[in-house]
């Protein structure tokens, strides 16, 4: 350490200066000198750096004037002036006065003595350090300048307190400054040895593999320490010492201990200290200690042995063991044949034991882009209930569009569902955001750090609409899992899950579980799974089931604990609660898509929290609800109630875009109800809807294609539902009072909605039954009646054509009553009869009347659009029938090719057949229909469609004609792609309509600028309708729009049949052409390829053909 630095100044002397009298010496011969000089002192000691007045006195001079001077013998030493000394270094000089006078002179001395200042230090006089090896005084600090041991540097030093030595300290200006000694104290503390381990303890263990002899832990390098040591070390365990020489396997404490000394402290370092097997020991151990039972075998147990297999080099595989005879990897072939494989014969009833060592072979799991392999493990790091492990799978994040893993069954133990309720399985999310699992359009939510039950009920298996093999094919189940949040759908946070069994829901299965189950300590995972899978079975399976009602009560107990209950609730959805007493879906789907928590959210008249449901698996626009199944509510007495009621909330941006905000609510088969979504509203259900286990149904619209659809995160909110009394007639009134004159059409339509809700005896009463006709009069039809004169009047005495139109679709729009009300439906049959129906017929006829065989395609079109925008009443008028009939003979009916089920080689047959439309139409979209390019000999249609980036929009094809033979239909048709690669598919329909069935056959893709050849079987009674978009980019990233303007080309769909195929030989044979012959025969070879062997033979000459044309 280093001392303070010194501090110098100057001691003053004060008052107390020595000095004598002085004088002249005394002249020779005894005589008296005339002068005299007397100086105030002779000696003086002075001080480095100060200052002295010495006075003289001079006599004798009488009336001469005199002089006296002053000399110094030293002027380094003491100069001086005029009688004044300064004093500059030590030393010692003589002052001379000599006084002057008369021609006479004397002198007198003054004898100066300068000694040093004594500099002022400031340094540390105490000293603390700590013993090593060769301690010396030089170590205990690192001294100024100027400062030195007394003692020698070299002194060497031991432990100890209070020990005295001296400081030195010389100035840098000797001259001036005297030296000082200060005493001071070092206090020695006892060293450490510096006891630590090496490098070869990581993480405070070491691992040493065992042996049968005694450890040297001296010889394995652990520890480091000060040289010259004594070390001992000592094995425990549990806190007790080991005394054995050959130390078993386990985990124990090693600790080091040095013994103290005069001059250090002793020490003590503890270690973790694994006694292990070899990898090879270890096989050999794992092996051996293996039950001959396999039953009897855990997959704990299984999972050490392929391990500790894993764990062996490709040399020590190829080992032969003495005690076995034969190498470890036969050994381990007849482990993996005996304990791995036996899985499945041991305990039946799954597709997949992922909760097994088996399960590794029983799943492909790779990146959907790419195909990379995921990690797949067998782990009993995690499983759910009586499982005793699961397959973990985990793979890298990935930011690439559209990446996903997909999960596969591979090898499946079984295949067939046949007999069965159901599939399912448990996964736990270890990542750190949900992610969704499909396999579209049916999917599940995966909630980061949760066990998610998936299960697959038995009659969702083997439908198009439900994105799942066919129950006899399980080995065909395969899913996607991806982050999904309507921007990102990719793996950018990767994916870490946990996989249980594919098991079968059986009767047996659940009561196996029952059986497990010790209900004196219960398992509440076990518990939940045995209520999840009894709800998967069918009624018939519920009745096989034993012992049920007991493990309910269990379960109920469990999730009613801390839940305040009163007598008139039947499901409490501002609990946790609520979620256990409901199950809940997209209906018709296999799997639930939605993410459910409890939320501190709730209408004020509530109170509390609600449960929110959101929707996470991605918008699905075509007939979808999402049900919430009531399959425990409480056992409320419903007698006496009016309803059950309770609040809901939706949030849609889907329904705000599409279905002007609204949201809507089925239940008992058939009820709904509308409301605003982003508001709470307030739902009542007669309690003869809400026995049991009632279900409500959710959904928005999809106002494009006139359906249920639900929008991607549409958020649903439920509290509480309860039995209430309601008084009908009270509240009504108060309602329609309310409206005043100031009212909106929401309001109206809310005070119908809820007196349509009322039960009949409410509606009976003669109050009520007066204030309702008094509220139609003035609220309804009032109004209604204004607008429609309005608008006939807006129309004119001259109107134009949209101005009538106008009228008719505000008509068209009223309720049935309201447009059998005698006054607005005579306002309306007389416009109708005075102004409508004359022009519009004129016009029709006009436009009819002027076709000829000159007129282009778009002029025939027209008139077949103008004939569809006729009111039926005019479309029936024997005039423009007659006309009609004529126009579609002359220009269609005899033009049909009988080949053709939809012929589009002509554009005005192609209309006439078909309509045509946009799904997510733009306001400016367009549809033009032409003569399109030759394809194989064949005339097409050429169909152009305006640019549309809207999501999901498509264009379709809907034909008009019906598969009326009494049974399915081969057709197929060539369609070719424009400038972008297209996806076309095909539906079946039980209507003109594209009323949704599902699709037939897989999407039909072609890349740009390429014919395809597209085919498929019509059953019989069916309509068929045609979707087309893009399908995907250069870069091949898949699209779901129509994107970039539509410009493709269609040949007609043609009835594939023997007789078509043996005309077409028969054409082929008789040309010449070379070019023709190709074309002809790729056509030949395309429609034979997909007859029946049966249609096959019936194909005229074309074994003879076929040796010629395709050899």
């Amino acid at each position: 350490m280093k001392s303070k630095k010194v501090i110098l100044a100057t001691l003053c002397l004060g008052a107390g200066f020595a000095f004598a009298a002085c004088g002249t010496d005394p002249a020779p011969g005894g005589e008296q000198p005339r002068l005299t000089l007397t100086l105030d002192r002779t000696e003086v000691t002075m001080t480095a750096d100060s200052t002295l007045t010495l006075t003289a006195m001079p006599g004798g001079y009488g009336e001469s004037k005199y002089l006296l001077t002053y000399a110094s013998s030293d002027e380094s030493v003491v100069s001086v002036e005029n009688g004044e000394l300064v004093a500059h270094k030590k030393g010692v000089a003589s002052i001379t006065v000599k006084l002057t006078a008369g021609g006479e002179e004397t002198t007198a001395v003054c004898e100066v003595t300068v000694t040093g200042k004594t500099p002022i230090v400031d340094v540390t006089t105490t000293y603390s350090v700590t013993y090593e090896a060769g301690l010396t005084l030089a170590d205990v600090a690192e001294l100024d300048e100027g400062y030195s041991w007394k003692e020698s540097g070299s002194t060497t030093l031991h432990a100890g307190e209070n020990q005295s030595f001296t400081l030195v300290y010389t100035p840098e200006n000797p001259d001036k400054y005297d030296t000082v000694e200060i005493p001071v104290t070092v206090n020695v503390e006892k060293g450490s040895w510096n006891l630590r381990t090496t490098e070869k303890v990581s993480g405070g263990s070491f691992t040493y593999y065992y042996e049968a002899a005694a450890v040297d832990f001296s010889a394995l390098g652990l520890f480091e320490y000060v040289d010259g040591a004594d070390v001992s070390y000592q094995l425990s365990k549990n806190g007790a010492v080991v005394t054995e020489t050959i130390v078993p396997v386990g985990v124990y404490g090693l600790t080091a201990s040095i013994a103290g000394t005069d001059d250090y402290n002793s020490a003590e370092k503890t270690i973790e200290f694994r006694i292990e097997l070899t990898a090879m020991q270890a096989f050999i151990a794992a092996v051996d200690d293996l039950d001959e039972n396999a039953a009897n075998v855990s997959e704990k147990e299984k999972l050490t042995v392929a391990n500790a297999y894993k764990n062996l080099s490709a040399e020590e595989k190829n080992q032969i063991v003495e005690s076995w005879g034969v190498t470890v990897s036969a050994k381990y072939g007849s482990f993996v044949e005996q304990y791995v494989n036996s899985v499945a014969v041991q305990n039946g009833g799954k597709v997949a034991y992922y909760g097994a060592l088996y399960g590794e072979n029983q799943i492909d799991a790779k990146t959907d882009i790419g195909g990379t392999a995921a990690n797949v493990g067998f782990t009993v790091e995690k499983s759910y209930a009586e499982e005793e492990g699961s397959l973990h799978v985990t793979t890298s994040a990935d930011t690439t569009t559209k990446q996903m893993l997909v999960l596969s069954v591979k090898n499946p133990s079984a295949t067939d569902l046949s007999g069965k309720d159901g599939v399912f399985t448990y996964i736990y999310n270890n990542t750190s955001v949900d992610l969704t699992m499909s396999s579209w359009p049916t999917g599940v939510v995966l909630e980061s750090g949760k066990w998610t039950l998936v299960s697959i009920p038995a009659e969702c298996f083997g439908i198009a609409n439900k994105g799942l093999p066919a129950k006899d094919n399980l080995g065909a189940l395969s899913f996607k899992v991806t982050f999904y949040n309507g921007s990102l759908d990719n793996l950018a946070y990767g994916a870490d899950l946990y996989i249980g069994s594919w098991t079968f829901a059986t009767p047996e299965y659940v009561n196996g579980l029952i059986s497990a189950l010790d209900k004196s300590n219960t398992d509440q995972e076990l518990v939940a799974k045995i209520l999840d899978l009894y709800r998967i079975l069918s009624a018939a399976s519920r009745e096989l089931v034993t012992g049920y009602e007991e493990v309910e009560a269990l379960y109920k107990a469990a999730l009613f604990d801390g839940v305040t209950k009163n007598d008139a609730t039947l499901v409490y959805f501002s609990s946790k609660a609520g979620l256990g007493q409901i199950t809940s879906g997209v209906q018709y789907q296999a799997m639930d898509g939605a993410k459910k928590s409890l939320v501190p959210e709730s209408p004020e008249a509530a109170g509390g929290y609600s449960t929110k449901f959101v929707q996470y698996i991605g918008s699905l626009y075509s007939y979808y609800r999402y049900e919430i199944r009531m399959v425990m509510p409480e056992n409320v007495d419903l007698y006496g109630y009016d309803a059950v009621e309770f609040y809901v909330k939706a949030v849609s941006s889907y329904a705000t875009a599409n279905a002007n905000g609204m949201y809507y609510l089925d239940y008992a088969g058939a009820t709904k109800v509308g409301f605003t979504t982003g508001e709470w509203v307030k739902i009542r259900i007669p309690t003869s809807a809400a026995q049991g286990e009632f279900v409500l149904r959710f959904y928005t619209w999809n106002t494009p294609l006139d359906r249920a659809a639900i929008g991607f995160r549409d958020e649903l909110y439920l509290t509480d539902i309860k039995a209430v009394h309601i008084d009908y007639k009270a509240e009504f009134i108060a309602m329609v009072d309310a409206l005043g004159t100031d009212y909106t059409a929401a309001k109206v339509a809310e005070v119908s909605a809820y007196y349509e809700s009322m039960p009949a005896s409410a509606k009976e009463d003669s109050e009520v039954a007066a204030k309702y006709a008094s509220f139609r009069e003035t609220y309804i039809k009032k109004p209604a009646l204004a607008t429609l004169k309005a608008l006939i009047s807006a129309a004119g005495d001259a109107p134009a054509r949209e101005d009538l139109e106008a009228v008719v679709a505000y008509y068209g729009s009223l309720e049935e009553s309201l447009q059998n009300d005698t006054e607005i439906k005579a306002a309306y049959d007389a416009f109708y009869e005075n102004a409508y129906r004359s022009i519009v017929k004129a016009d029709f006829l006009a436009k009819i009347n002027a076709i000829t065989k000159d007129s282009d395609d778009e002029e025939k079109i027209d008139v077949i659009r103008a004939y569809r925008s006729l009111t039926q009443d005019l479309q029936t008028d024997a005039e423009i029938k007659a006309a009609y009939e004529s126009f579609v003979k002359t220009y269609i009916t005899d033009r049909l090719d009988k080949d053709c089920f939809i012929q589009l080689s002509d554009p005005v047959i192609a209309y006439y057949q078909n309509i045509y439309t946009v799904l997510n139409a733009t306001e400016k979209q367009t549809i033009t229909l032409g003569e399109g390019e030759s394809h194989l000999g064949e005339a097409s249609l050429n169909v152009k469609v305006s640019e549309n980036w809207t999501a999901n929009s498509a264009f379709r094809v809907m034909p008009q004609i019906k598969n009326e033979t009494g049974k399915a239909i081969k057709v197929f048709f060539y369609i070719k792609a424009d400038t972008q690669a297209r996806r076309c598919a095909v539906y079946s329909s039980a209507t003109s309509s594209a009323a949704w069935e599902g699709k037939i056959g897989s999407n039909h893709n072609v890349e740009a600028g390429q014919w395809q050849f597209v085919s498929f079987e019509l059953p019989a009674d069916r309509y068929f309708y045609l979707d087309m978009q893009w399908w995907k980019t250069a870069n091949g990233v898949e699209k779901y729009i129509i994107g970039y303007a539509m410009d493709i080309m269609m040949t007609s769909v043609t009835y594939a049949t023997p007789e078509y195929v043996s005309g077409l030989i028969e054409k082929y044979n008789a040309l010449t052409d070379e070019t023709a012959k190709a074309e002809l025969k790729q056509k030949i070879n395309d429609v034979y390829g997909i007859l029946s062997e049966t249609e096959k033979a019936a194909v005229v000459g074309y074994a003879a053909w076929n040796a010629v044309a395709n050899a």
